[in-house]
């Protein structure tokens, strides 16, 4: 699953630069979600063979102890950044952040530092429209900047645009426990809830369809269903039956750009979903073995995380947005934090499963 999670990642990157030889893999948002399934997925396997016993508190801290290091750094490196352009212009640089958090009151520009600095809560950011006298506005719109009336997005508010989705996913985790343990049936009336409110919302225009986390717990679900209840029996699968449903699967993914788009919503994309819900469990487990693939799968995260810093740096030093240098450049540093930081600290993270498994 290294290399195919390698992929999204890298589809998630063309959809903010450009074309990465020729393609663009998927779009963006569909990566996303299929990240979420991802999630669900590998939650159900740590919380079935690491945290067997009641040790929520444990798999919470764990879980921000994965996500806060690499994204701190990247935090970090993104204000660095910013100090360092406004001391070369003499001023503050123009940001899409500066003027709704100018009108804003003073509990919201607390909590937006607060979500923006521990990620808690910074999907909410998205939910909500400032006006110019710091009022705060809910809208059925898609809109993700000023609209005509003057109110601009929330979402404008965060320093790493694409952490709302590592926001939804601390959401999914403080469920994840009782979803997982819930019955397939209970799970699957979720599943499906969540698809009818995130249809709701589409019809209605609102992009709440696709950042608040409700509507998105149907793919979350999903991966805990495909753990649970797998539609193929991995006992039937050899190495050779994985391989060409290994190359199958990724060429869906890089073809998807050449098919006629006529086709591709409404025929490709299912397909895309349809055929990654019955591999999904085969695959994982077929290859979770290989060292090569899981080094390539964990680049993924900080891919996700630093690739928008880096196709700023690169805009700013070179006067342009090329896809495929920003993807050899997130890989380099993305590797590195791989190396030494988030090695180290996983380490850490198993230190304490075991530690709190011993003394339940």
């Amino acid at each position: 699953m290294g290399f195919i999670r390698f992929l999204l990642a890298l589809s998630v990157i063309a959809s903010h630069s450009t074309s990465i030889f020729g393609t663009t893999l998927l779009p963006g948002n569909h990566a996303v979600q299929l990240f979420f399934i991802i999630s669900g997925f590998y939650m159900s396997l740590i919380l079935d063979k690491k945290y067997t016993h009641n040790q929520f508190r444990t798999f919470i801290s764990n879980r921000f102890l994965r996500l806060l290091p690499t994204y701190l750094i990247v935090f970090a490196a993104s204000w660095v950044l910013f100090a360092l352009i406004w001391l070369y212009l003499g001023k503050m640089p123009a940001t899409s952040w500066a003027e709704p958090f100018s009108h804003m009151p003073i509990l919201v520009k607390l909590f937006t530092l607060f979500s923006n600095s521990s990620l808690f809560g910074i999907d909410l950011l998205s939910l909500f429209y400032i006006d110019t006298d710091g009022s705060i506005a809910i809208l059925n719109s898609m809109n993700t900047g000023k609209t005509d009336s003057g109110l601009i997005w929330g979402g404008n508010l965060r320093l790493m645009g694409q952490a709302w989705s590592i926001g939804v996913e601390i959401w999914f985790y403080f469920l994840a426990p009782l979803l997982f343990n819930i019955s397939n049936i209970k799970l699957l009336i979720i599943i499906i809830s969540s698809v009818i409110l995130k249809l709701l919302l589409i019809s209605i225009g609102s992009n709440w369809s696709y950042f608040f986390f409700l509507p998105q717990l149907c793919f979350f679900g999903l991966g805990i269903l495909i753990y649970k209840q797998s539609i193929l029996n991995i006992s039937n699968f050899g190495k050779i039956s994985t391989f060409i449903f290994w190359i199958l699967f990724n060429c869906l993914i890089i073809a998807f750009p050449f098919i006629d788009q006529s086709t591709s919503n409404f025929i490709y994309l299912p397909l895309v979903y349809i055929v990654f819900t019955i591999l999904l469990k085969p695959l994982f487990f077929l290859t979770s073995k290989n060292r090569i693939d899981r080094f390539i799968g964990n680049l993924s995260y900080p891919m996700y995380v630093s690739h928008m810093l880096v196709i700023q740096i690169q805009t700013l030093l070179m006067k342009t947005n090329n896809g495929v240098l920003a993807a050899i450049l997130t890989i380099i540093f993305s590797s590195l934090i791989v190396l030494y930081i988030e090695e180290p600290v996983d380490k850490f993270r198993q230190s304490r499963i075991k530690y709190s498994n011993h003394t339940n």
